[in-house]
Parts: structure tokens; sequence; C-alpha cells
């Protein structure tokens, strides 16, 4: 197996958590429409050499008449426990990037908000929980009912033969019980496409495309990612699997089937590469998520972020009792990245073998007939 690597520095911006509710005082009712705005905040500080970002929107109104809105121009920024701030600016409507700050052990952090209507938010105090890597990922072959989301991303019940991956946490450290993870598969593929579809990847020179008979199309060599899990990925003690002094936990299933990613009739599959992010948590976070994925398996939608009902840990500081939804989450995050062994997997021999880690990657790309960098060759 080879590997083509030139660029080591990790550049995708980190997926944070889903839409999640807090109130200056109280519990919030998620069960109650929201007449007015109320902020809703996502944002996730890792340990990562990578760009960390701050989501703001606007909410209103509750399930299908949800609204969302960016919210535009605010003064973010994160400060530690010695006073160094750290300025979050505005790279999209409602994205907030800080490519400087990267979270350390032994430290406190502190998000603030402050908006041009005059409300100023703020977080507890926050700090890091370290993580260790994954020593191994290994897999079973198996057939389940699995939740697929169709192009309108509504979860569609089908039964599916594929892989069931799992990865081992020594019960014995304290940290094993505050982890979350987000594993995404990467798939890899080929398919050789029509003229047409040539000319959108080569506007200005179409007789490059007509070099090509009908019988013999050029080939896009294609990644895109899709999550392992719809739900949140959590290490529960009361339904982990335990052998020995380890648990066994799941990271999810690998569907065989192509129907889930976007490949026409002609198109192959080259590789499937796990991708892991294992995120230690405080107390407090592992608290959030776990009724988070509660209210979410309560609910069946396991693709849609919901408002629940759970306090976080975002104040309104100049208007005590408005609400704020949303989690300051400081977390340690260790990346990594698995190929499966065959294409495709094989009942019997189903293995992972780890390789530099391919995180980075954006979520969908094609190349016209030129083999990109990193691309895995088995």
């Amino acid at each position: 197996m080879k590997l083509f690597i030139k660029h080591s520095k990790y550049l995708l911006l980190l997926a944070v958590a889903s839409t999640i509710a807090s109130s200056c005082t109280e519990v919030y009712d998620g069960h109650t429409k929201l007449s007015e705005e109320v902020l809703v905040v996502r944002a996730l500080l890792t340990n990562q050499d990578e760009p960390q970002k701050v989501v703001l929107q606007n909410t209103t109104g509750f399930g299908q008449e949800l609204q969302q809105q960016p919210v535009r121009f605010a003064f973010v920024y994160v400060e530690n426990q010695d006073g160094e701030k750290f300025t979050f600016s505005e790279q999209e409507p409602g994205v907030y990037v800080n490519e400087e700050i990267q979270a350390e052990e032994n430290q406190q952090y502190t998000l603030r908000i402050e908006l041009r209507s005059g409300h100023v938010y703020q977080s507890l105090p926050q700090e890091l929980n370290p993580v260790s890597p994954l020593e191994s990922v290994y897999g079973f072959y198996d057939s389940k009912l699995t939740d697929i989301p169709d192009n309108m991303g509504e979860p569609i019940p089908t039964y599916m033969e594929g892989v069931e991956v799992f990865t081992d946490l020594n019960t014995d450290d304290q940290f094993s019980n505050l982890i979350r993870f987000q594993p995404e598969i990467l798939y890899q593929y080929r398919e050789r496409i029509h003229f047409e579809l040539c000319t959108l990847f080569v506007p200005h020179d179409h007789d490059y495309c007509t070099i090509y008979s009908a019988d013999d199309p050029p080939i896009l060599h294609c990644r895109t990612k899709r999550p392992l899990k719809g739900d949140v990925n959590l290490v529960d003690p009361e339904f982990e699997s335990v052998v020995g002094d380890l648990y066994q936990h799941s990271l999810g299933f690998v569907p065989k089937e192509k129907k889930h990613i976007p490949l026409s009739f002609n198109g192959s599959i080259d590789a499937r590469i796990l991708l892991t992010n294992k995120l230690g948590l405080t107390d407090e976070a592992y608290s959030f998520y776990r009724a988070m994925k509660e209210q979410l398996a309560a609910d069946n939608a396991l693709f849609d972020p919901v408002a629940t009902q759970l306090e976080g840990n975002i104040t309104c500081i100049t208007e005590p009792g408005k609400i704020v939804l949303g989690l300051f989450e400081v977390s340690g995050s260790e990346k990594q990245s698995f190929v499966l062994n065959k294409e495709p997997p094989v009942p019997g021999d189903i293995e992972f073998n780890e390789i530099p880690d391919l995180s980075f990657l954006p979520e969908h790309r094609c190349f016209l007939e030129t083999v990109p960098e990193f691309w895995v060759l088995q």
C-alpha cells in the first residue's frame, strides 16, 4: 500500500456540535415555541493545529417552523486565564474564525460574544480534557437495519450488509468515560463521465473532451465524506460491552452498498477510509451530550439538530433571564485515519490499517484524469 503525502498541516475547519440549548437562569423548555429571536452558539475549541471557529445564528420558531439567520458583525473572542485574548474574525456570514489559538492543558478559556444590539454573552471558564490516540480499530462483517439519509436528509430505514466498526478503551482510565467521537468515512472512488459533464470540468477547452470516445470517456477521481453515525457517538459505560478491562465501543456501521454516495453505475470505490476524531469532555459537557443523545433518540431525529431541554454554559450577562442556546466546548482532540483492507469488504477478512491522517481533506472534490495528492493505493 502506498500513500502520496506532501502536506501535514490540518486545514479542515473542525465540525462543531449540533444545535444545543441553555438558559441564563433556568432550564429551557424545548417544546415552547420561540416567539422572539434567540442566539444560537456553536463553538468548539481543541488542541488541534487548525482554524477554530464559532458559529452564531438567531433562531425563531420551533420544529418545522424553526428559522435561523446568521448573526453578523459581532465581536467574538476567547480569553485564557492569563488574560490573553484571541479575537475571532467573521470569515463568512455568522462564522467567526481564529487561526492562532490552540487549547492547552492546565489552562482555562472563556468565550465572550458582544452583539451590535448591545447584548453580551459569556461562557463559564472551560478547561481542556486531554485524550490519547486510539491503539486500534477493528470490525466485523454484519447485516443490520440502518438509517440512511435520502436526498432530503430524511432517515430511511434500510436493511444492509457491511462492517460494524469498534475500538477498545481502557476501563481503568479515569477519562475513558468522558469521550465522544466524530467518526466519518472517506470514500475514494473513480468513475467515467460523458461529454457534457466533462465540459463542466474543462469549460474553456471543449476540444479536450472531444478527444475521448463514448467507449473510452475520461476518468474522475473523487472523494466524499459521510458521517459514520447520525446521532451523538458518546462512550456510555451503561451500554458498552466489556471484555476484560476494556470497553468495546462501536464507532458505527459502514454499509457495503454504494447507494449513499454520488456514484454512477459505472463507478467503482477504490478505498473506504475511516476518519476518527476522539474528543475528551469535561463532566459538564459529557452530561450535556448524554442528555442530548437521549433527547435525539426519544424524538427519533437522528439526522436533525434539535433544541432540547438542556442547560449549557453560556449566559446573557446584560439581560439576565434572556434565553441563549449553545455550549462552548473545550476538548482535547486526537485525529486518526484507518483504511479498510479490502474493497469491497469481505466477510471473515476485515482489517483497518492506520495511515497518515486525512481529516483535513475537503468534504467532496473530484479531479479530472489526474490522480490527486493523498490518494490511497492498495
